[in-house]
C-alpha cells in the first residue's frame, strides 16, 4: 500500500487483497486553499466531476468505480464483462433499449464499436453522447454532428439520442493537439471515417430499433 499526501509518500507497506489494483482519490485540493475561492455550489462541482468520471466507467467495465460525497456513495459500479450492462447501470438506462454493433475496416485500419439507444431513449440535451478514440474520451465535432443527423430519422428535432462510440485507428492518424486539454481531436481522412461510422449506426438503428413503448395507466384500456 502506498499513501501519497501533498506529493509526499507517507506510507509503504504490504497489503493482502484480491487480484488487481485499488486506487482511491480524495481531498484533491486540501493543500491549495486558493482553489477553494473558485469552487461553485456542491451540485455544480459534482456535475463537473461526473463529466470526467462517467466516461471512464463506460470505457472500463472490467473495473469497479465508486464515487462518494460526504460519506455517501453516489455511484458504485461493480465489475462486469458486459459493456451494455455497465452502460445501463452507470447512466440509469434500460439495457433492452440498447443496441450494439461492431465492424472492422481493414483497408482504412479502423475498428469501430458502438452502443446505441433506440427510439425509447430520448434526451432534451446532448448529455448522453460519448466518443472514445484509442481508449480516450474525446470530442470530435464532425463525428458527433453526423451521429445526431442519423438520429433525426428516428427522433424529433427537439430531442437527442444516446450513443457511445469506441473507435480505434492508427495513432499517427489522430491529432490531439487541438486544445490545451487534448480532449478535442482531429482525425486524418475525417470525412471517410464519419461516413463509415454513420453508415454502420444508421443500418443498426433502422434495422433493429424497436417501436416506442408507451405505458398505459392502470385501469385504462388501450385503444
Amino acid at each position: 500500500q502506498i499513501h501519497m499526501r501533498g506529493g509526499q509518500q507517507s506510507q509503504l507497506k504490504p497489503v493482502v487483497m484480491g487480484q488487481g489494483t485499488a486506487m482511491e482519490v480524495k481531498e484533491l485540493f486540501f493543500n491549495t486553499p486558493a482553489r477553494k475561492k473558485f469552487l461553485k455550489t456542491n451540485s455544480t462541482e459534482i456535475n463537473q466531476i461526473l463529466n470526467i468520471f462517467l466516461p471512464y466507467t463506460l470505457l472500463y467495465p472490467q473495473c469497479r468505480f465508486m464515487l462518494s460525497h460526504q460519506d455517501k456513495a453516489l455511484i458504485d459500479l461493480q465489475t462486469t464483462k458486459q459493456l451494455k450492462e455497465r452502460i445501463a447501470q452507470a447512466l440509469n438506462l434500460e439495457a433492452k433499449h440498447l443496441l450494439d454493433a461492431q465492424k472492422n475496416f481493414p483497408e482504412e485500419k479502423i475498428s469501430a464499436k458502438m452502443i446505441l439507444g433506440d427510439i425509447n431513449i430520448q434526451r432534451a440535451q446532448r448529455d448522453m453522447q460519448f466518443l472514445f478514440v484509442n481508449d480516450r474520451p474525446v470530442q470530435n465535432r464532425a463525428v458527433l454532428f453526423r451521429m445526431n443527423q442519423v438520429y433525426r430519422s428516428l427522433l424529433s428535432p427537439d430531442v437527442f439520442g444516446f450513443f457511445s462510440l469506441y473507435i480505434h485507428l492508427t495513432p499517427e492518424d489522430v491529432d490531439v493537439n487541438m486544445h490545451p486539454t487534448k480532449k478535442e481531436v482531429k482525425i486524418k481522412n475525417e470525412t471517410d471515417l464519419v461516413n463509415l461510422i454513420s453508415t454502420l449506426a444508421e443500418e443498426t438503428l433502422l434495422s433493429r430499433s424497436k417501436a416506442k413503448q408507451v405505458s398505459v395507466p392502470s385501469g385504462r384500456k388501450e385503444e
